[in-house]
């Protein structure tokens, strides 16, 4: 069963995730101004967006491949 808290993280880096997705594929709107797609992608590359997607997609994974595991107090 995965734990409260792995669950509070995947919705957190899923909401990052989506944020930033959305901002790529905003970006695409370079491509009717003009720009060639090696140029957009060397563009995407740079950008931070990119790189907080990727992290996202990671800690995604993390979360749900890796639970985090509470053990449950003893009582005397």
């Amino acid at each position: 069963m995965i734990a409260h808290d792995s669950i509070i993280l995947c919705v957190l880096w899923v909401y990052i995730c989506c944020s930033r997705g959305i901002s790529i594929l905003a970006y695409l709107n370079l491509l009717t101004a003009g720009y060639e797609f090696s140029m957009y992608v060397h563009f995407i590359l740079r950008s931070v967006e990119f790189y907080v997607f990727i992290v996202g997609i990671l800690m995604i994974i993390g979360a749900l491949v890796f639970p985090t595991k509470r053990k449950a107090k003893q009582k005397k």
